[in-house]
């Protein structure tokens, strides 16, 4: 097994807050993480979304790396239903 690495910041501490990761590189879904990142930023949370062609994994290891406290993953069911799936760093669940 690997060990997983991350650096655990507290989210009133992270300069970004919350990474957006489209399941896949897709057009269709690029509108919906576009739409979460402005409503948060409305919100005054900040993010970064990350639309690279490389697996969710991967993705999710470098957000977790850099210390950003929360993930959300855009899926295609998030077409059909406008839910996402909320990832924390320290539980990685």
């Amino acid at each position: 097994d690997e060990k997983r690495t991350y650096l655990n910041l507290r989210p009133g501490i992270a300069p970004v807050k919350c990474s957006i990761l489209p399941l896949i590189s897709n057009e269709k879904l690029n509108p919906i993480a576009d739409r979460i990142r402005k409503d948060l930023l409305k919100l005054g949370v900040s993010t970064k979304i990350d639309m690279t062609g490389t697996t969710i994994g991967k993705r999710y290891a470098r957000t977790d790396q850099i210390g950003i406290p929360f993930g959300i993953t855009v899926d295609f069911e998030s077409l059909e239903d406008n839910a996402v799936t909320l990832r924390e760093v320290d539980t990685a669940k």
